[in-house]
């Protein structure tokens, strides 16, 4: 179960388009469709400068297309700036592609066993996969 908003269907682009702003587009597809069809189309359509939108892989089945420089990070800066807090004093652990800018901009970035290899490449530490409690062992080790 993903915990996003409920999903709605639109008959069309020209429908999606005449109706509210969309702040982002998911597509949930079988992850072999979704690495042959789905990324390498949005990556093509979105990778020149002045898109508006980037796409960010968190899972193997799902692509999502959000506004450009929107994403984990991004809130956390708020988040450390309103509390008066250095980004050194915080720890992000993650494993999808939309945690990486999230790792990368921590001061320490923790990619779980399981991330995808941008996300440990840009991590201080790694430590297990998620099915092994790689969260708590993050905690047990970086903060307790």
């Amino acid at each position: 179960m993903y915990y996003e908003p409920l999903a709605e269907e639109v008959s069309s682009v020209a429908a999606l388009l005449s109706g509210p702003p969309v702040r982002k587009l998911l597509f949930m597809a079988d992850p072999a469709e979704v690495a042959a069809e789905l990324l390498p189309h949005w990556s093509r359509q979105l990778g020149e400068p002045g898109a508006g939108a980037q796409v960010v892989q968190a899972v193997p089945n799902m692509l999502e297309i959000v506004p450009a420089g929107v994403n984990k990070w991004g809130g956390l800066s708020r988040l450390l700036s309103h509390l008066g807090l250095p980004a050194s004093a915080l720890m992000a652990v993650g494993d999808g592609g939309n945690d990486l800018e999230m790792v990368a901009g921590a001061g320490l970035g923790v990619a779980m066993g399981n991330a995808v290899p941008a996300v440990k490449a840009a991590a201080g530490a790694v430590v297990s996969g998620h099915d092994e409690d790689g969260i708590a062992e993050a905690f047990e080790r970086f903060v307790l």
